[in-house]
């Protein structure tokens, strides 16, 4: 269950305007996204767009960036908390805008529960925003944590924060392939069945554990199943965005965010769309 306004949601949704300025859906112009337009009409575009489009992004992503780290500046207990996990891990694997999304999403969502695919610096955000959802509106949350990797899977044991502790469970589970559908992805072998109302997608490995084929991360779709209102980000995974925009195509708004490198995935009810 979640308590979030559609206007808390619409205002962490990527811009409505930059987002087709620049990706124009993201397949036509991305030869790099599954499924993209390959006439040759698009390649003589993306071949005359690409420079200035270029130039735009990396302006936009400067920007972004900086405005992250001016909230994180204002914030001192998320920058606090941010600081001592990456001098503790070396992480490099989150960036502060992410950060700062996470934690917002979950600020804004209020959820019981959290589903992280792939434990890291990103857990820290999601722990600590429902350690604020506590403290503040006594709602007790839980971010379940899912790392296919044993040796990862303990690093992040021995570096979660104390103070997160009581708002986080790091869990180690393979990763199996599953069908959905016509569709077959990758999903971690177990994990517990709750209503999570956030979920972020940073895992399993996309390629199949059977063929090595690449895949896509499915687990948010049985979360779907469980929760039809969950919203989602997923770091940069241009095939799994493919995919879910695909299987969730009736439910759910699937973009992604060049500026960010995020995928949104947002149910269609809380847009009003």
């Amino acid at each position: 269950m979640t308590h979030a306004s559609s206007a808390d949601i619409r205002s962490l949704l990527p811009s409505r305007w930059m987002n087709p300025l620049l990706d124009f859906e993201l397949s036509r112009l991305n030869a790099r996204y599954p499924g993209a337009v390959n006439g040759p009409a698009w390649r003589f575009l993306r071949s005359v767009i690409a420079a200035p489009r270029r130039r735009l992004l990396a302006v936009a992503m400067g920007g972004d960036q900086a405005r992250a780290r001016k909230w994180m500046e204002r914030h001192a207990q998320v920058l606090d908390v941010f600081t001592r996990y990456v001098e503790a891990s070396r992480s490099t694997g989150v960036q502060v805008s992410d950060y700062m999304r996470l934690y917002e999403f979950v600020r804004a969502l209020r959820p019981a529960f959290v589903l992280e695919c792939g434990t890291g610096l990103s857990t820290t955000a999601l722990g600590l925003a429902l350690r604020h959802n506590h403290t503040e509106h006594g709602i007790q949350g839980l971010c379940i944590s899912m790392e296919e990797v044993p040796a990862w899977h303990e690093h992040a044991m021995a570096l979660l924060p104390p103070e997160l502790k009581p708002y986080v469970t790091i869990l180690q589970s393979p990763r199996v392939e599953r069908s959905f559908g016509k569709q077959t992805g990758v999903c971690y072998e177990s994990v517990p069945d709750h209503a999570y109302g956030f979920v972020f997608v940073d895992g399993p490995n996309e390629m199949s554990p059977v063929s090595e084929a690449k895949r896509f991360d499915a687990d948010l779709l049985n979360a779907v199943a469980r929760n039809p209102g969950v919203h989602a980000l997923i770091d940069h995974r241009l095939t799994t965005v493919h995919q879910l925009r695909l299987a969730l195509a009736t439910t759910h708004r699937v973009v992604f965010d060049p500026v960010a490198d995020l995928g949104y995935v947002i149910p269609r009810e809380s847009q009003g769309a």
